[in-house]
């Protein structure tokens, strides 16, 4: 593996001192990454089970995800798949024989190893897609050329925006779930007597214009850190921490290439908060509505509806509750499980 930089241009300090810190760091974790990525493949050299998750193991096993529920959802599809971990192309290579439903993280970036997978053998190939907006015509051509089976994805209409090459029938909704055991309990909902809007995550990017212009009125009080990017909490820690307000924004942008339903959407509902949801066209196909959930469609929108619910917030209790009734009924690991099982079992 090469280093990013010379060992002279590192001696001088060079032009971006922060940027070789980082990639310093990035290629440490690549080489403990690939150390954790051995480890595993050795101790799960005699599991022929027939289920595979692609899956970069040392990321998993350092907790170097981009978001809170992921963890949870590997444990619990190793678990009920009794799956063995594909953590590169040898693996694969090794153990493709006994393969037969695969659901992979890897596709050009950090959560699992990008495959070429035998098109010669009876197999069903799940790819998750996270980030349609990245590389998207090498993505489509790698779907292609791979013979992906489905593509599952947390966005629906943005994929078909960034993949207009992608067959819809392909393309299963795949929306980001919230483990069981973090979806309160509706009944216990109540008000907590706070007197703004919460907004929280990254920002400074045309991504996320709406929500630094959120960030900026008055009756919002903004945090930095999400269970995405800037984390500085566990994830149990960030799960629980959401239960502390009574309304909380979710916002990115509203330009048709940003609308994505990010997992805070779900993560505010199911931590008994208002969902206060830039309007994005996925959400009805999610199922928030005005009955669970308050919906803006531009700024002066928020302003309006944000004026009216500080006035009562006492009278959105029932959307609360019905909010995190939507995520227990509906947006569970286990509910993803269920659909993942479902799809290995049915082709296009």
């Amino acid at each position: 593996m090469d280093l990013p930089y010379t060992l002279s241009e590192l001696r001088r300090g060079i032009r971006d001192p922060s940027k070789v810190r980082r990639e310093l760091v990035s290629w440490g974790n690549q080489l403990r990454y690939a150390e954790s990525n051995i480890r595993k493949e050795f101790h799960q050299r005699d599991n022929n089970s027939k289920y595979g998750l692609v899956l970069n193991w040392g990321l998993h096993k350092r907790d170097h995800w981009t978001a809170a529920w992921y963890p949870f959802f590997v444990k619990r599809f190793v678990e009920r798949f009794d799956a063995q971990i594909v953590t590169s192309q040898r693996s694969y290579d090794r153990k493709s024989d006994n393969l037969e439903y695969l659901f992979a993280f890897g596709s050009r970036n950090k959560k699992g190893p990008t495959l070429k997978y035998d098109t010669d053998l009876d197999q069903t190939v799940l790819l998750f897609v996270s980030d349609p907006h990245n590389r998207s015509e090498f993505l489509e051509h790698y779907i292609k050329d791979n013979e992906i089976d489905r593509v599952v994805s947390p966005y629906y209409y943005p994929v078909l925006h960034h993949l207009p090459g992608l067959e819809e029938e392909r393309l299963e909704h795949f929306p980001w779930p919230v483990p069981e055991k973090f979806v309160v309990d509706p009944t216990d909902i109540e008000y907590r007597d706070d007197d703004v809007l919460r907004v929280s995550g990254a920002g400074g990017s045309e991504a996320y214009e709406l929500r630094d212009w959120v960030r900026e009125q008055p009756m919002v009080d903004g945090y930095q850190n999400s269970g995405t990017q800037n984390k500085v909490m566990s994830n149990e820690e960030y799960y629980e921490w959401l239960r502390n307000f009574d309304c909380q924004v979710a916002a990115g942008s509203l330009k048709d290439n940003w609308q994505y339903v990010v997992p805070k959407y779900y993560e505010i509902a199911a931590g008994g908060s208002l969902l206060f949801a830039q309007y994005c066209r996925d959400l009805e196909r999610v199922g928030f509505d005005e009955s669970n959930s308050v919906i803006f469609h531009s700024r002066d929108d928020f302003t309006q509806k944000a004026k009216a619910y500080l006035d009562d917030p006492d009278s959105y209790l029932d959307r609360r509750r019905r909010g995190a009734e939507l995520v227990a009924e509906r947006h569970t690991i286990s509910d993803r499980l269920d659909q993942i099982e479902t799809l290995f079992h049915s082709r296009v």
